[in-house]
């Protein structure tokens, strides 16, 4: 009981007899081992569960001990313990083997101790081998270079090997011995830095370089770390060192502001998603609620309450519309927008949006005009999404074209199988800085004249629609000439892939959609 380590004795069967009140400390501590007492220590497999059982079979078996084998194991709040342990034969005067008995010492503290010094000496080595300067380990009486780093062979034109063999008076030119000898190693005896700017005379040329040196203790020996530093680089950097710095400045700023605009966009459109899809629900309930008062009220046409309700739906309308438009723009940029593509009639398609806009467009006088040239041109869409860029687009044109005005619908096929659907009007048009913008998210046109609003939306989501259909969308216009929106369409599963840029007459196995709309 009065030993320090940790004992257990064993009968030559390796059966657990007895252990000791350290070990039935370390046992506690240990999470996949039972604890147990003294009494019950025959029914409990200790030598099992620390997994040395192997080496005491192995003793009683070849009755010769096993010294220093190293063991870890896991506590129960799941640090590790280290455990050196040595098994002994106990034999008695007429040469039997009475007991197996172990011994087992806590070494947790050296080992954990001697994993953090070997870390460090790990990263002071990655630090030295793989820093970009020039680096040397010098005994501060003699000179002689005990370490140097790779940097510092390419420097000093030596191999690393070669340096060793040398000191650093063999590196400084003659005319300078005489003053840095005794000026060295004066101040670094006195713990202090010492400084020396050096003209290097090589085959390739002369090259001047800076010694900064700092006393330090290496293994016991009083030593100094050298710093090189290739001057000559340092003057070159001089000479721009404004307008680097001035570039690094307005660099980093741009990385700063892109990675902040990034986490906000980020940011933007979680929270869109949530909110939006958080706000659908009740907006529904309300407006239900609003049709069921208005039917339950009997209210006449010409009354304030039904008014005030007519109101409220219309706002709730617009609310609901603005949040689909927050749902798509996120579907989109999510990846998580399901198609539903298969051969379609576009003509069909186009008639279907033209219908849907038109009380709007009679609301402000505007004529829509649409003479499909065949009744069925084919391509491959999904007709939901279709309609829904058709109604966009359109929409825009009645909003934006002057009241009393004409929308022409034109379709034309040409010999190549490509469609062009072109919507015109006489409006404003848009301006050339405008025509990279419109598409973008919340991008809204200027307009001085006109008191049309809106989410800025309605395009971003066209252009994702259409991308989503291996199309492409774009804008052509000229101020007081009206705009033209364009976008085009597969017609079928291999052509989706073709680019749309360029001339735009080989085009085969596209649909064009041209919309010319007053901005």
């Amino acid at each position: 009981e009065s030993i320090p380590s940790a004992v257990i004795l064993c009968d030559p069967k390796t059966r657990v007899l007895f252990y000791n009140e350290k070990m039935g400390e370390l046992i506690e501590t240990l999470e996949d081992l039972i604890p147990t007492t003294k009494e019950t220590a025959k029914s409990y497999d200790i030598v099992d569960g620390l997994a040395i059982k192997e080496d005491f079979e192995e003793v009683s078996k070849k009755r010769a001990p096993i010294i220093g084998r190293r063991l870890t194991k896991k506590t129960a709040d799941g640090s590790a313990r280290f455990l050196r342990y040595s098994v002994y034969p106990v034999i008695d005067a007429s040469d039997k083997l009475v007991f197996v008995m172990g011994v087992l010492e806590d070494c947790t503290e050296t080992e954990m101790a001697n994993l953090k010094l070997k870390a460090s000496e790990a990263r002071y080595r990655g630090l030295f081998e793989n820093a970009a300067n020039g680096i040397l380990i010098l005994e501060v009486e003699t000179g002689r270079i005990i370490e140097a780093n790779p940097a510092a062979g390419a420097l000093l034109g030596e191999e690393t090997g070669d340096l060793k063999k040398s000191t650093l008076w063999d590196i400084i030119p003659e005319e300078q011995i005489t003053r840095l000898r005794g000026e060295i190693p004066e101040k670094l005896s006195s713990a202090e830095h010492a400084f020396a700017e050096i003209t290097l005379k090589k085959e390739s040329g002369e090259t001047d370089i800076e010694l900064h040196m700092h006393p330090i203790d290496y293994s016991g020996t009083r030593a100094a770390m050298a710093v090189i530093i290739d001057t000559t680089a340092k003057r070159e950097a001089e000479r721009s060192k404004a307008a680097a710095e001035k570039a690094r400045r307005e660099v980093e700023i741009e990385r700063k502001m892109v990675r902040e605009l990034e986490r906000l966009n980020s940011l933007k459109t979680s929270f869109m998603s949530v909110v939006t899809h958080e706000l659908k629900t009740p907006m529904t309930s309300i407006r239900g609620a609003l049709e069921l008062l208005m039917d339950n009220l009997n209210l006449s046409e010409d009354s304030p309450e039904k008014n005030y309700i007519d109101i409220a739906v219309r706002n709730i309308d617009r609310l609901t519309r603005l949040i689909n438009n927050v749902l798509d723009i996120s579907r989109i940029e999510s990846g998580r927008l399901q198609l539903n593509k298969k051969t379609s009639n576009i003509i069909t398609v186009i008639n279907e949006a033209v219908e849907i806009c038109r009380p709007g467009a009679q609301n402000r006088g505007t004529v829509i005009e649409f003479s499909p040239p065949e009744p069925e041109i084919k391509a491959y869409f999904d007709t939901n999404y279709i309609v829904q860029v058709l109604v966009n687009l359109i929409g825009n044109a009645i909003k934006y074209t002057p009241e009393n005005s004409n929308i022409q619908i034109k379709v034309n096929k040409n010999e190549k199988e490509a469609v062009t659907v072109s919507v015109s009007d006489n409006g404003e048009g848009l301006a050339p800085e405008e025509l990279d913008k419109v598409f973008d998210r919340f991008y809204q046109v200027s307009r001085e004249k006109t008191s049309v609003k809106g989410t800025g939306l309605g395009l971003a989501i066209c252009k994702g629609l259409i991308e989503a259909h291996n199309g492409k969308i774009w804008v052509e216009s000229e101020q007081g000439k009206g705009a033209t929106f364009y976008f085009t369409l597969p017609t079928g599963k291999a052509g989706g892939n073709k680019k749309t840029e360029g001339n735009r007459k080989n085009l085969s196995g596209y649909f064009w959609v041209n919309f010319t709309l007053d901005r």
